[in-house]
């Protein structure tokens, strides 16, 4: 806007000097009584000069100020639709109420900690689970190695079925059963 305007004035003034100069030419004419009628017909030219030079000026002063006009009126609707698209500003829940890049950063600022901490947080987790997991993996390497221990101490102490002297030789309870079974008979 104080772009136009100065534009407006340095043209203006442009004008103004041309107007002047040939106003001090037509009046230095005007005071010699002896001047021609080609010396009429130049101030005549100058007259028409001078007019259409200022009717430049009047309607670039009218053409300024419809355009001052229009740009205020722009920039209030601007102003206006920023103000509405924007909001109460007082109804933020943030801290900062004052200015939307300030609430704006305060969130940011938020989102980062709390990023930084579930980041850590998960990073921990993890530790914790693999650690677990690795405990967990050796308790069950242990606990296969003493199954396995009891199962050949258990095969050592039954001995070899195949030498059982009973007819059942699949397994130990059934040969006790067979010679219970075998004594009974016997002591009756």
């Amino acid at each position: 806007m104080k772009n136009i305007k100065l534009y407006n004035i340095v043209s203006n003034s442009f004008y103004l000097a041309v107007l002047s100069s040939l106003l001090l030419l037509q009046g230095t004419h005007a005071a010699d009584a002896t001047y021609d009628a080609t010396e009429a017909g130049e101030i005549n030219a100058n007259t028409a000069a001078i007019n259409a030079i200022q009717n430049v000026v009047n309607q670039n002063e009218v053409d300024s100020d419809a355009a001052d006009a229009n740009l205020q009126t722009q920039i209030n609707n601007e102003v206006g639709a920023r103000q509405t698209a924007d909001g109460d500003l007082s109804t933020l829940t943030t801290n900062e109420k004052s200015n939307l890049v300030g609430a704006i950063n305060e969130l940011d600022s938020e989102l980062a900690t709390e990023t930084t901490n579930r980041t850590t947080a998960d990073t921990n987790l993890q530790t914790q689970i693999n650690n677990e997991a690795t405990i967990r993996n050796n308790a069950d390497v242990n606990l296969q190695g003493q199954i396995n221990n009891e199962a050949s101490a258990r095969q050592t102490a039954d001995g070899n079925l195949s030498a059982l002297t009973t007819n059942e030789k699949s397994n130990l309870v059934g040969a006790i059963n067979e010679l219970d079974s075998e004594l009974a008979t016997e002591t009756t």
